[in-house]
């Protein structure tokens, strides 16, 4: 029973992984054929160096069958042709040769077959990185950053390792086909007994694959707790200090790194042993199975090479079994992967949307409504119109859908109701990155790159010129504090911006979000815990900006809102008020005058 749910389980992952193996080869043919040419060579190499043996054997023991006769007979007359005599010297120098060939196409082998793993290696990486992106901000919001991580840095290579497998089970079946072919030409007797005892060992140990499965799934389990352990404090560190909690997180790690090593030594251990036993016991039925055909007195010479011929094949049956126990290994990280991601084989044909080239008119929200979750609050019923090179803000305190609500704008979210329109048309029916090309987006928690205030801007817009940059920086207030610096637009912003102040750092960003040219600007909280001095910059180069492009600010401060030409104010998800400040502030009752009063 055990040997039959084996054997299912096998034939169901093998058959998902053989299937993304098709279509990974559409895409890569021109690495697959060469891996195919470099088998077929290895493996006539192989054959080569096996029947090269016969002539030495029999120049040595003088005493060859017939069947050993016809291949020295034939190698005597191809040394005839290179004007060659049968000697010693010949029959080494020719096995000599066919060896080092043999090394040599091996060597060509491995080679292509490393490269074709990394390819594999990208392919899913790519995939993976590419369907983490389209899938949107909710999803990324909503996954643990730690079993991302170690899906990328773990699991992925798992995959390419199963995909792998199958190739290399492929390319083992290849192989075996040339040589048992030569070995049952030499001694049909002897590779007969040898495939019999293998046939048995193999079907003894097809139970031992569910057992790598099974400890692989505890192994990508307990290795996402461990990525989880020693990401998030360091991605929290001064969380971590302030709490003191300093040694409970080292302790925690450590705890999380014992429980994955046990697995991953279980998980590891038998994937590398079944291989090694196969292989043990291969060598141990050919023996039999030579002793019991010299006892049929069968020739020397030939069951010599028979013997070499059925040795080379025990180490590439027993690659047979390592790609079993590798697709075993690698279904859990699979099943992870496309969990996160989707199937990797059904994202191929995705709907041609339209470039965004320019934006004209306005943005309109017709009752948009989205949330997150049950737990993480909801916006409802949204209408509002935001024309080209206005200026707009969002009021609300923190939690009342502000910045939701931008996120629908720019499609970051998609709304579970209602419709997002850039210019009378639907914003789904556009590409996102051509889209989002026209935004710059200043967030609440600016965010620098390790690297000079040069290449941050370069990251923002790519053909940037030194006289775009300095422009973006005067409109953001900042370029004089840059100038006075000794390397200037090469000066090191630190580990995301560590060596800059509050202010500085949110001034930078915004000259990254200004230096793309803009239709439009998004503001989140972007004067939030500044300093007095920092918040007037930051205002006066909005006035600048005011009328030339168009501005989407989000506050819980009115204040910061008498330069807007309209104000909508959010509350539990939906817009209660709006107006212009002197308008808003004008009705004492309203939620904005409240508002104002206690800010």
């Amino acid at each position: 029973m055990n040997l039959i749910k084996s054997l299912f389980k096998n034939f169901t992952s093998f058959r998902k992984f053989l299937n993304i193996l098709i279509g990974y080869t559409k895409l890569n043919a021109r690495l697959i054929l060469k891996y195919i040419f470099v088998l077929i060579s290895d493996s006539i190499a192989k054959m080569f160096s096996v029947v090269a043996i016969i002539p030495l054997v029999d120049f040595l023991s003088d005493s060859g069958s017939a069947e050993s006769q016809k291949v020295t007979l034939f190698f005597t007359d191809v040394l005839s042709f290179a004007g060659l005599e049968y000697t010693l010297g010949t029959s080494i120098a020719v096995f000599i040769f066919a060896v080092l060939l043999a090394l040599l196409t091996e060597v060509l082998f491995y080679f292509i077959s490393r490269k074709n793993a990394y390819n594999l290696s990208h392919y899913f990486s790519h995939n993976g990185l590419q369907s983490f992106f389209n899938r949107g901000l909710k999803f990324i919001n909503s996954k643990s950053f730690g079993t991302l991580q170690n899906t990328f840095q773990r699991e992925i290579e798992q995959i390419s390792n199963g995909i792998d497998g199958i190739l290399i089970m492929i390319s083992s079946i290849v192989q075996m086909f040339f040589l048992l072919f030569l070995a049952f030409s030499l001694s049909a007797y002897m590779t007969t007994v040898t495939l019999i005892i293998m046939t048995i060992v193999f079907v003894i140990m097809s139970n031992l694959n569910l057992l790598v499965s099974k400890f692989s799934a505890r192994t990508t389990s307990s290795s996402n707790d461990l990525s989880h352990a020693l990401l998030e404090p360091l991605l929290n560190s001064k969380q971590i200090l302030s709490f003191g909690r300093s040694e409970y997180a080292t302790t925690n790690f450590s705890k999380k790194f014992n429980k994955h090593v046990v697995d991953a030594l279980l998980s590891q251990t038998l994937a590398f042993s079944i291989p090694l036993i196969f292989r043990t016991l291969g060598i141990i039925a050919t023996l039999v199975a030579l002793y019991l055909s010299l006892s049929r007195g069968e020739s020397t010479a030939t069951l010599i090479a028979a013997l070499i011929a059925l040795i080379r094949i025990t180490p590439i049956a027993s690659q047979i079994t390592l790609s079993i126990a590798l697709v075993n290994t690698a279904v859990p990280s699979l099943n992870q992967f496309e969990k996160l991601f989707g199937y990797i084989d059904k994202r191929r044909n995705s709907v041609k949307l339209n470039k965004f080239t320019v934006f004209s008119k306005a943005i309109k929200l017709n009752n948009v409504s989205y949330s997150h979750d049950i737990s993480r609050g909801l916006i409802s019923n949204i209408n509002l119109i935001i024309k080209k090179n206005s200026y707009v803000s969002f009021v609300g305190a923190s939690g009342s859908g502000k910045t939701t609500c931008v996120d629908l704008i720019i499609g970051l979210l998609k709304p579970h109701s209602g419709s997002v329109l850039i210019d009378g048309a639907p914003l789904e029916e556009f590409d996102s990155d051509s889209f989002l090309n026209h935004v710059g987006y200043v967030q609440q928690t600016p965010f620098l790159f390790n690297g000079s205030i040069r290449e941050n801007l370069l990251w923002s817009n790519f053909d940037a010129t030194e006289k775009e940059m300095w422009d973006a920086l005067r409109l953001a207030k900042i370029d004089d504090y840059i100038r006075s610096t000794k390397h200037q637009l090469d000066t090191s912003v630190g580990d995301r911006g560590v060596s800059l102040s509050g202010g500085q750092k949110q001034r930078i960003v915004l000259a990254q979000a200004l230096i793309r040219k803009p239709d439009i600007l998004i503001l989140d909280e972007a004067t939030n815990s500044l300093d007095p001095e920092s918040e007037r910059s930051i205002m006066d180069a909005l006035k600048d900006l005011a009328h030339k492009i168009t501005i989407i600010s989000i506050t819980h401060r009115p204040v910061m809102t008498k330069n807007s030409d309209q104000i909508y104010v959010f509350n539990n998800g939906g817009i209660v008020e709006y107006g212009i400040y002197d308008d808003l502030m004008s009705d004492k009752t309203s939620l904005f005058y409240n508002m104002n009063r206690h800010n």
